[in-house]
């Protein structure tokens, strides 16, 4: 029989390891960025964007090749197959399940959820604000060049303009193609009221990149 003392003892034990847990289980992330210890500073704005550039070698890539240009005679595959993989746009036979043409879509809406992050984001930072508009003036552009690429491709597609939430996003529907054609026309004009006419640094967005994509538009 186990004595009252050693009871009472180990029964005071449980109850200060449980009344710490909650605390003790409570950790910031050191080894990552995430939207409670970033998006407090310019520099901060500053990564974001770069951070947002690094999205395009995922976008202008093998499968944006195929899928941009195998209907022109700038493309031709050799190799035929299934709905599944490349062969099928040697065939003109791709549809939902091809898997190059969900990595377009996926790569795009990323993409575009990262800029969403940082023009929601941005605004409510401190700091010299020129320097912070030119930065969302560059998302801006971004993101109007991610869905010019998606409505030439596929047509009526989600106009996602906020950052959403994982079950947000199952729920996006369609929006018809004339009504983002007019967001990218006014997100590139936003964004050539906001840049420079020279670029922060070389490679990055400017003015006249702005009104020269709104040309193509």
């Amino acid at each position: 029989m186990i004595p009252n003392k050693v009871i009472y003892t180990v029964s005071i034990c449980l109850i200060l390891c449980l009344s710490g847990c909650s605390s003790f289980l409570e950790e910031i992330p050191r080894s990552s960025l995430a939207a409670t210890n970033f998006y407090k500073t310019e520099k901060d704005a500053e990564a974001a964007v770069i951070f947002s550039y690094a999205d395009l070698p995922s976008i202008y890539n093998f499968n944006h090749c195929l899928v941009a240009d195998i209907a022109s005679d700038n493309f031709q595959l050799t190799t035929a197959g299934s709905g599944s993989g490349t062969g099928a746009f040697g065939l003109f036979a791709w549809n939902s399940s091809t898997v190059n043409l969900q990595a377009v879509w996926y790569s795009h809406y990323n993409a575009i959820a990262n800029a969403n992050a940082g023009l929601e984001q941005i605004p409510l930072i401190e700091g010299n604000r020129q320097h912070l508009n030119q930065l969302m003036g560059e998302l801006y552009f971004l993101r109007s060049l991610y869905y010019f690429n998606l409505v030439r491709i596929f047509g009526d597609v989600p106009l996602i303009l906020v950052l959403l939430t994982a079950e947000d996003d199952l729920q996006s529907a369609k929006t018809p193609k004339a009504e983002v054609y007019d967001q990218i026309i006014n997100d590139l004009n936003v964004a050539a009221d906001l840049l420079p006419d020279n670029p922060l640094n070389l490679g990055r967005a400017d003015k006249y990149a702005a009104k020269s994509l709104l040309a193509n538009v």
